[in-house]
């Protein structure tokens, strides 16, 4: 059977199935984060059901789906802050000052708590070390 497509349709199907597997592998990625999945079992995820054998590959799949979940909640903390009566800078300045950023990248179990309960984590860690 002769394609009737163009070749230009070829392209654009094939452009789109190859966007709609970049899609499926970082929401498949963010999902196991959320799970709190060690990066093992992502490894396998990736290399059993996307067929991705590169490790470099699979490592920049995982941290990328890691910085987009450290920067939405980092909005979301923000957001948070701002509806508390912050201005925006005062919210980024109390950010930076309870190394908001180094805190969600060490501990990915906050990734998944919403951003007031963040904050008294922040908080309850700050006290803490003073003592």
């Amino acid at each position: 059977m002769e394609n009737r497509y163009s070749p230009r349709y070829n392209e654009g199907y094939e452009d789109g199935k190859e966007e709609q597997r970049e899609k499926d592998i970082k929401a498949a990625v963010m999902a196991f984060i959320a799970l709190e999945c060690d990066e093992l079992r992502i490894i396998r995820l990736l290399r059993d059901y996307f067929h991705i054998k590169n490790i470099d590959e699979i490592e920049e799949y995982i941290s990328g789906g890691k910085e987009s979940f450290i920067r939405k909640k980092w909005r979301e903390i923000e957001k948070y802050l701002m509806d508390k009566g912050m201005d925006s800078d005062e919210a980024l300045t109390y950010m930076n000052d309870h190394n908001v950023r180094n805190q969600l990248e060490r501990d990915t179990s906050l990734l998944i708590k919403s951003a007031d309960a963040i904050i008294e984590t922040l908080k309850n860690t700050k006290k803490n070390s003073r003592k």
